[in-house]
């Protein structure tokens, strides 16, 4: 958790609620970089790790040897942008039966807090590897492996990483397929990668089919956090469009990220001639 108090609040209250209701004995056992995270934390009473939110890297493995400190089967990893369904709970608990050591999935939605846009992203030949969120590990190889699990200097690409330790060490990941993702990733200012770096390669589709497992309390954080990144701005430009023969079709001020959200590349050229803080 680092600096999105919000969004911490509406993934611990939904988290919490749902494992509850699963039936599942669990634990929690977070990291955090920030007192508004942590406070987060002791309101939900999850257990939690003060570290430093750059690298990323040495933050997941100290969250890692924390967690091993406890008893339990199976690692879960998510982030707290990240909303898991029930039914998702229901389909690992086969998987525990099966003792399968690795597995997880390959769908997930992508939501703009902020204008409340979503996609679909799915398996492709970008990328075959599981999502990150929603992956579940046996202890036993978290054990075999060691508990430095992510090189500590990284910030990015941490998923592709710890599926090559996995895959290299004898625990290839097993794929869960389903109809439609069941999981989805709330982006926000604050995001490493920004909802606009995933919707050129993946569907549209309707806000409300995004967060259909969303509580009725969730959605109401959802909106409260789309209020709050509408307030705070963004860069605003003058932009000038034009036609593929020059002709200006319209000059007009807006939001730089509401233009790549709402636009698709290539149909117009954008002239800005002007970038306002």
């Amino acid at each position: 958790m680092h600096e999105r108090p919000m969004v911490s609040e509406l993934w611990a209250y939904h988290t919490t609620r749902m494992l509850k209701e699963s039936r599942i004995d669990h634990t929690f056992q977070i990291a955090v970089s920030d007192d508004a995270s942590a406070r987060v934390c002791k309101d939900y009473n999850l257990d939690f790790v003060r570290t430093e939110n750059n690298p990323i890297g040495a933050k997941w493995n100290a969250a890692l040897t924390a967690a091993l400190e406890k008893e339990w089967d199976y690692l879960l990893i998510s982030g707290d942008d990240d909303v898991l369904s029930p039914e998702l709970i229901q389909i690992a608990k086969r998987e525990f039966h099966k003792h399968t050591p690795h597995f997880g999935f390959r769908q997930i939605y992508f939501l703009c807090a902020k204008y409340k846009k979503a996609v679909k992203f799915g398996p492709s030949t970008r990328n075959k590897n599981l999502i990150g969120a929603g992956r579940f590990i046996h202890r036993s190889a978290i054990e075999k492996i060691g508990s430095n699990w992510w090189e500590s200097e990284l910030n990015k690409g941490l998923d592709n990483s710890l599926e090559k330790i996995l895959t290299e060490n004898g625990f290839p990941s097993v794929a869960i397929e389903t109809d439609r993702p069941l999981m989805a990733d709330v982006k926000t200012s604050k995001n490493i990668w920004s909802f606009s770096k995933h919707r050129n390669y993946s569907e549209p589709v309707s806000f409300e089919d995004a967060t259909a497992f969303f509580y009725p309390e969730d959605l109401q954080r959802l909106s409260e956090i789309t209020r709050l990144e509408k307030k705070s701005g963004g860069y605003k430009c003058d932009l000038k469009i034009t036609d593929r023969n020059g002709n200006i079709c319209a000059s007009y001020q807006m939001d730089l990220d509401e233009w790549s959200v709402n636009h698709s590349d290539g149909v117009c050229k954008i002239n800005i001639t002007s970038v306002v803080d």
